[in-house]
């Protein structure tokens, strides 16, 4: 049912209010809680499947010994997780959201890997790390060196 008040109009069931005719724009926070609710308990994020990452890994040049490895946009750390149990040291998984680093950590405990996993609440696009500092910088769908 469709409620005219003046030039808002109102769509029963709580479905949302229009102007004139458009929609308003989500806040950043709607947003955000949009995309935790999208993403909640899943297992990953993103693109790709644990086989397909690991097909990725197998064709890196070698790394070091004991390679300084980050997750950019880890969300609930599918890739941080398995990266983690891979070369067995340390991973840094980044996120901008909060929620996703609580899942993260919770799984990384269920599998034993929390010691190996630090996780950083940051916008990725605003890290300061030094030139040189990892070995791996991994984001979901794209691999650098």
């Amino acid at each position: 049912m469709v409620e005219e008040t003046g030039d808002e109009t109102a769509l029963a069931g709580g479905e949302g209010w229009y102007r004139g005719g458009m929609a308003d724009e989500p806040t950043g926070d709607e947003m955000m809680a949009a995309l935790i609710e999208l993403h909640r308990g899943l297992e990953r994020m993103g693109p790709g499947d644990p086989r397909f990452s690991r097909e990725i890994l197998a064709s890196l040049p070698a790394l070091p010994e004991a390679p300084r490895i980050a997750d950019l946009g880890c969300g609930a750390g599918a890739g941080a997780l398995l990266l983690a149990e891979t070369f067995g040291v340390p991973v840094i998984a980044v996120d901008a959201l909060r929620a996703f680093l609580d899942q993260l950590e919770a799984r990384a405990r269920e599998r034993g890997l929390a010691s190996l996993v630090r996780a950083v609440e940051a916008d990725f696009g605003a890290l300061d790390w030094p030139a040189g500092s990892i070995d791996l910088l991994w984001s979901e769908g794209r691999r650098t060196t």
